[in-house]
């Protein structure tokens, strides 16, 4: 089984949603990679003339079928960073390599994987030319299966650290595992004495989690937002939470019970409505 990893931002970076452009430096990033970690030249060798014969919005499905084909192993392709990809040149990619699926696997590779941080059918496709969202022949509804990669604990991130030391020999103190929450905690609780040093400031600021200058803040608005309800998301989920008592089983409001309820408080409280705002003598001091 061949297998090629297929990163396309670099080829992406300019071109967006001119199609023709962006399918040729596709293709021949394609043949690079190809070249490179499998030795094989038959893309490089192909690429263009199905280009030229078969239109931006035919060449991919072109190449791969021949080189499925021409290859006397089956092919895996995994494509990184699907999603720089945008507007027709989106619906273009997708819809070719739906179209060979059928194929599989004497002239279509065996496996495709598109790589992303979201699952690829949470995108909405929208067509750059007519500005408008794209409907029918979805390229989703033959995925085998979506995979999330969790988020890593601290235990995974300190096995991450001690590979990365393994293989290039930059060592890490254990202090860097709390540079972060030193800065972050004093931050949400308000504290004014912090023990946090000025590497530790300096490596949150890099981070863009907090603002530049003196004073200890967030970096802007939505990270004002977000920081605590992630860093309190676990705390969240162990809270029971209780059912509403003013909610019917079917999940409306019960309004005659909400009433009833409002009134027992009123009643319950009404000496503060009676007097309403009237100053009252402070008494003798105890």
């Amino acid at each position: 089984m061949s297998m090629s990893t297929w990163n396309l931002a670099r080829p992406l970076e300019i071109a967006r949603e001119d199609v023709g452009r962006a399918m040729r430096s596709i293709l021949d990033e394609l043949a690079l990679r190809a070249r490179l970690e499998l030795e094989d030249e038959f893309v490089q060798e192909h690429w263009l003339g199905a280009l030229e014969s078969s239109g931006p919005d035919g060449a991919l499905i072109h190449v791969l079928a021949e080189w499925s084909l021409a290859s006397p192993h089956l092919l895996v392709l995994l494509v990184d960073e699907i999603d720089v990809l945008v507007g027709d040149t989106l619906v273009s990619i997708l819809r070719q390599l739906r179209s060979g699926y059928e194929c599989r696997p004497a002239s279509y590779p065996q496996s495709v994987m598109l790589c992303r941080l979201r699952d690829v059918q949470d995108y909405r496709i929208h067509s750059g030319s007519t500005c408008e969202s794209v409907t029918g022949g979805s390229a989703f509804n033959i995925s085998a299966a979506s995979l999330r990669l969790g988020d890593f604990d601290r235990a995974e991130v300190e096995s991450l650290l001690g590979q990365h030391s393994s293989e290039t020999g930059q060592g890490f103190e254990p202090e860097a595992l709390e540079r972060v929450p030193r800065v972050i905690e004093p931050l949400l609780s308000g504290e004014p004495e912090h023990g946090f040093s000025v590497r530790d400031h300096e490596y949150v600021r890099d981070l863009g989690l907090v603002a530049p200058g003196d004073e200890i803040r967030a970096a802007n608005p939505i990270y004002a937002e977000v920081i605590p309800r992630e860093l309190t998301f676990i705390t969240q989920k162990s809270l029971r939470q209780r059912v509403a008592w003013d909610v019917n089983p079917a999940g409306s409001l019960d309004s005659d019970k909400l009433m009833v309820a409002s009134q027992q408080y009123f009643r319950g409280h009404v000496e503060s409505w009676l007097e309403r705002f009237a100053y009252k003598e402070a008494g003798p001091p105890l």
